[in-house]
C-alpha cells in the first residue's frame, strides 16, 4: 500500500484576511515529474495520487486552510447534483474565510466532523488543527492526532511506501511530522520506504511548467543520525556499516563489523584482537558525520590499544574494568556479568590475583573491604544481600568457585530475579572498589 502525507495551506491573503485576486485557491500549474509526465492541476496532492498510485492520503492543515477548495476538488460532481453537498460546502467556506488572520479561529464541531467523514469516504484522512502549533500543547495534540491516524491505517495495511509532500502549508508541519513517520519506519518497522516530494511552483517557466523534485537527502541524513546513535550509544555498528557502504560501495567494513560483534559478545580477548584491526583503519567516506562518529567510536576504546590478549597483567585487568564501565553506561548487564566472571576466573587461575591482593589491599581484608563498599551502595534486601555475598566471595575467595570458575545455575537464577538497575548498582560498587585498588 502507498500512503501520501500532504499539507494544506491558506492560500495568499491580503492584510484584511481576504484571498488575493487570482489566488483564492492554489493556482493551476503543470507539474512535471522525473519521468517527464506532466499533470495540470491546482491540487498538487491529487497529481501525486495519480503518479504514485496512492491508496490513502493524510492531509494536515489548520482551521484556516483551504479545506473548502479541497472538498470542492474532490466532490465537485456531488456539489453540482446534490443540494446537501452544496450547502455543506457553502457553510464550510464561510467559516474558513472568517478564520483568516483570526487569532482565535473556530470551526463548528459538526462541520469539522462532517468534513473528516466526507474526506474519509475519498480515502483522505484529515488532521485539522485550531492553531498553527504555536505552543507545546498544540504540538502535542498534533503529534497524538497524526500518530493515531498512522496507527489506524497501518493496523489495516502494511505501508510499502509513504510519500511526504512538503510543498504547501506552514513549514514546521513537515518538520514535526518527520520524526513521527521515522518512528513508524525505523522503530515499529511498519513503513518500508519514505520519499520526500517538493513541487517548486516558484521555479515554473514561461509555460507554467513546474518542476517536481525528490529530496532523498532528507532520509539519508536521518538514517545517518540513527546509525550514529546506535554506534556511539549502544556499540552497535550494523546500521552504521550500511550507511558507510551507501557513501562508498567499495569501502571494506568487515573489520568494523567484527569488532562491533565482539563488543556485544563481551569476550575480552576477542575484543582486544578485533580492536587492533580497526586501530589504524580510516573510513574512505564523504560524510564527515560518519567519519567523526567512527573516530569517536575508536577513541572510546583507546584503553585497549596497548593490551596484549595473550598476556594477563595489571594493564589487562584495568582494560577489563574500563570495558565493564562502557557496558554499564549502556546498561548491557549481560556483558557485564560475562566480563566480571572472566575477570574472577582469570584472577583465580593467575598469579596476578595474589599480586593484586598483596600490592593494593594495604593489609585490609578484601572480603571486609568489599562488604563496606558494597553496602554503602545497595539498599537492604534479602535477594540483593545474597548477590552481594555471591560477588564478594567469588572475588575474595576464589577457592569457593565451581570447577569452571563460573556462576552456577542457581546463582544465575538469582541474578535473573533482580532488576537490571539493582544488578548494575551491585556490579558498579564492586567495580569501583577494584578500580580504586588497581590504580
Amino acid at each position: 500500500m502507498n500512503l501520501l502525507l500532504s499539507f494544506l495551506g491558506t492560500g495568499r491573503l491580503t492584510r484584511e484576511g481576504e484571498r488575493v485576486q487570482g489566488r483564492g485557491k492554489y493556482e493551476v500549474a503543470k507539474y512535471k515529474f522525473s519521468n517527464n509526465q506532466i499533470i495540470e492541476t491546482s491540487m498538487f496532492s491529487e497529481a501525486l495520487k495519480k503518479i504514485y498510485n496512492i491508496d490513502y492520503s493524510i492531509i494536515i492543515g489548520t482551521y484556516g486552510s483551504m479545506w473548502d477548495e479541497l472538498f470542492l476538488y474532490l466532490y465537485e460532481n456531488e456539489i453540482e447534483e446534490n443540494r446537501e453537498y452544496e450547502e455543506f460546502w457553502s457553510n464550510l467556506s464561510e467559516q474558513i474565510l472568517k478564520n483568516r488572520n483570526n487569532k482565535n479561529p473556530k470551526l463548528e464541531e459538526s462541520i469539522k466532523e462532517k468534513l473528516i467523514n466526507y474526506l474519509k469516504e475519498k480515502k483522505v484522512y484529515a488532521v485539522i488543527l485550531g492553531q498553527p502549533l504555536l505552543n507545546k500543547t498544540q504540538q502535542k495534540e498534533f503529534y497524538y492526532n497524526l500518530s493515531q491516524i498512522l496507527n489506524d491505517i497501518i493496523l489495516q495495511n502494511s505501508v510499502d511506501k509513504i510519500y511526504v509532500d512538503i510543498t504547501h502549508s506552514f513549514r514546521h508541519f513537515p518538520t514535526i511530522s518527520l520524526p513521527i513517520i521515522l518512528i513508524f519506519k525505523n522503530a515499529i518497522k511498519k513503513i518500508k520506504e519514505i520519499e520526500f516530494i517538493y513541487g517548486i511552483y516558484e521555479y515554473r517557466d514561461e509555460n507554467n511548467i513546474t518542476p517536481v523534485v525528490k529530496l532523498p537527502i532528507f532520509e539519508d541524513i536521518i538514517n545517518q543520525m540513527v546509525a550514529v546513535d546506535k554506534l556511539l550509544n549502544y556499540n552497535d555498528a550494523s546500521l552504521f556499516i550500511e550507511e558507510v557502504k551507501k557513501d562508498n560501495k567499495n569501502n571494506n567494513t568487515s573489520k568494523i563489523d567484527e569488532f562491533s560483534k565482539s563488543i556485544n559478545l563481551g569476550l575480552m580477548d576477542l575484543v582486544i584482537r578485533n580492536y587492533s584491526r580497526i586501530l589504524n583503519l580510516n573510513l574512505n567516506v564523504n560524510s564527515k558525520i560518519l567519519e567523526f562518529a567512527f573516530n569517536e567510536f575508536k577513541n572510546r576504546f583507546n584503553f585497549l590499544s596497548n593490551v596484549n590478549e595473550n598476556i594477563y597483567n595489571i594493564e589487562k585487568i584495568r582494560a577489563t574494568l574500563k570495558l565493564i564501565e562502557v557496558y554499564l553506561n549502556t546498561f548491557k548487564v549481560g556483558e557485564v556479568v560475562i566480563l566480571l566472571s572472566q575477570l574472577i576466573d582469570n584472577l583465580r587461575n593467575n598469579n596476578m590475583y595474589l599480586e593484586v591482593i598483596n600490592t593494593n589491599i594495604n593489609n585490609i581484608g578484601l572480603r571486609n573491604q568489599l562488604l563496606d563498599i558494597i553496602t554503602n551502595y545497595i539498599p537492604k534486601n534479602t535477594r540483593i544481600e545474597r548477590l552481594i555475598d555471591l560477588i564478594r566471595n567469588k572475588i575474595a575467595h576464589p577457592e569457593l568457585l565451581d570447577n569452571n570458575g563460573n556462576y552456577t545455575k542457581e546463582e544465575l537464577e538469582l541474578i535473573n530475579n533482580l532488576s537490571s538497575s539493582q544488578i548494575v548498582e551491585i556490579i558498579e560498587s564492586t567495580l569501583n572498589y577494584l578500580n580504586n585498588n588497581l590504580q
